[in-house]
């Protein structure tokens, strides 16, 4: 079961539920609501946020392209040229 919380901002409340590891990254990644000028507003959104994070959807991640090169990198057989002038030019 995932677990959520509400950060207190300087314009409202926001939701944030932890949704689990990036899976390229092995980083902690998070859900986060809209900023809501209530805090049951932002308890809502928490709910919402945490009934999407235990139905097991994927979310889209953002990914950098220089991240997604370097686990290209990790994964691809190249000869050693070949990785070495790739490598050059990520």
């Amino acid at each position: 079961m995932a677990s959520g919380s509400i950060e207190t901002l300087r314009s409202g409340f926001r939701a944030r539920v932890y949704a689990g590891k990036d899976p390229i990254t092995h980083k902690p990644t998070y859900l986060r609501g809209e900023v809501r000028r209530s805090r049951a507003d932002a308890e809502a959104d928490k709910e919402r946020l945490l009934a999407l994070a235990d139905s097991g959807v994927t979310v889209e991640l953002k990914r950098t392209v220089g991240t997604l090169l370097d686990r290209w990198m990790e994964t691809v057989d190249h000869e050693l040229s070949t990785a070495e002038t790739s490598a050059g030019y990520i």
